[in-house]
């Protein structure tokens, strides 16, 4: 599947879709961080509008951080802002976790 199909054509209206469809969407777009530096680039730049570029439109009041300092490995921090004069609140993370069975 591609990038694009994968991540198109979400229009989130509110936390409960955010919270519903973003852990997908955004666990494709840190597997993608992984092997493309341009991507990487792009989203640690504007994480939202690289997202909209393939589709996906976040409320307003929805933030989302990239975060790569103290951390091993990349990880998506997306917050909530229920008011312009209020805190923000975590919604969820998600960072990528190498696994090896046998």
């Amino acid at each position: 599947m591609s990038m694009t199909t994968a991540l198109s054509g979400l229009m989130a209206a509110d936390s409960a879709d955010v919270e519903k469809f973003l852990p997908d969407i955004l666990g494709r777009a840190l597997a993608r961080i992984w092997i493309d530096g341009r991507f990487r680039d792009q989203f640690a730049a504007n994480p939202k509008e690289t997202l909209a570029e393939y589709g996906v439109y976040l409320p307003r009041n929805i933030t989302i951080d990239f975060v790569t300092e103290g951390t091993p490995r990349p990880m998506v921090v997306v917050y909530e802002q229920p008011s312009h004069d209020g805190p923000r609140q975590k919604l969820m993370y998600l960072r990528l976790m190498m696994m090896a069975g046998r």
